[in-house]
């Protein structure tokens, strides 16, 4: 029975480690946009874009920064898709 717990707390790590490299941080989301932290903060602040909280930090999925390229984004049209 110890095996069998190992074995799924091992399998646990490898979808967290997956699940993290599909989170951007803030300032890697900003980098990728082109854009300044603040704006990236305030896109967050507004719930402009999906994001979420990994205890006090923020992450972004890398799918919102495509979808926010294939809109053709500007500050005042950056919305969540209902």
């Amino acid at each position: 029975m110890n095996k069998q717990s190992n074995k799924k707390q091992s399998h646990d790590v490898a979808e967290v480690k997956v699940i993290h490299s599909d989170l951007l941080r803030l300032r890697e989301f900003c980098a990728l946009l082109s854009i300044s932290i603040p704006t990236g903060r305030m896109w967050v602040l507004n719930k402009k874009i999906d994001y979420v909280k990994v205890g006090r930090c923020v992450r972004i999925h890398k799918s919102e920064v495509q979808r926010i390229l294939a809109e053709g984004f500007s500050a005042r049209k950056v919305a969540k898709s209902a």
